[in-house]
């Protein structure tokens, strides 16, 4: 029997089609606060970047992928390049794993080893950071300075999460912080030292690359204004939502 190639791409298409749609309720189930705000083609968007993503990553049978769009909703779509996570990237580019699920597994194993010392025992650790920074956000006093901001924003981050930092290393923050204070003035046009910082606490609570995250299409829909309603304007809009978001976290964690 003579199987056509446009047969077998049927079946293919098929079989991934079927393989998003599973994975689109494992996302509303595993993340259900974050899929909320996403509509479903959003939602498939978003997998079918991660997905081929993680092909480039030899990661491709079910299993391991599944564990690839998990890291994405935990760690933001832009994990495996995320300089807060050098040990993503670390695993992911080893190409010494007889197959690609003992690759999965030392994945899985450092995640829940970081989830363990930075989120803490039933994301402790994590709730206190945001009440923290919610408490910083409501004052108008942050200790932010133009000349120091790089330092200024270091020392925020120590406050706000001291594990994370105590994990990473001052080194891999400062990383993010650097490209954070570039990304926030050259292409953004902020200039004020609390909008600069707000674009670091974006980058560290939704990934590096959250300003064009499928996940977070809030966060690049209220930059792509900033023609329109001016930098200082979108950065007020930007925390906001930001603010809702990371109040709504607070409450369905205590829920």
């Amino acid at each position: 029997m003579i199987i056509r190639q446009a047969s077998l791409d049927a079946f293919q298409k098929s079989a991934m089609k079927s393989f998003e749609d599973e994975m689109i309720v494992h996302c509303k189930e595993f993340s259900p606060n974050l899929c909320k705000t996403l509509t479903p083609e959003q939602v498939r968007y978003a997998l079918q970047q991660g997905i081929e993503r993680a092909g480039r990553y030899g990661l491709t049978r079910r299993g391991p992928v599944h564990f690839y769009i998990d890291c994405m909703l935990l760690f933001g779509s832009g994990f495996p390049t995320d300089p807060q996570y050098p040990w993503m990237a670390e695993i992911l580019v080893r190409d010494d794993f007889a197959e690609e699920m003992l690759k999965a597994d030392a994945l899985h194993e450092k995640v829940c080893e970081y989830l363990r010392e930075v989120g803490g025992a039933d994301s402790r650790y994590m709730r206190g950071a945001l009440r923290r920074l919610l408490r910083l956000a409501q004052t108008n006093d942050l200790p932010l300075h133009q000349d120091t901001i790089e330092q200024d924003i270091l020392r925020l981050l120590a406050h706000v999460w001291p594990e994370k930092l105590s994990y990473g290393g001052p080194e891999t923050m400062q990383l993010l912080v650097s490209d954070a204070i570039g990304r926030a003035r050259d292409t953004y046009g902020f200039t004020q030292p609390r909008s600069v910082a707000l674009m670091a606490v974006l980058m560290v609570a939704f990934g590096h690359r959250c300003d064009d995250d499928p996940l977070f299409p809030w966060i690049s829909k209220t930059l792509a204004r900033r023609d329109e309603d001016g930098p200082d304007v979108v950065a007020e809009k930007l925390e906001r939502r930001a603010t809702v978001w990371f109040e709504a976290v607070l409450e369905n964690e205590l829920a």
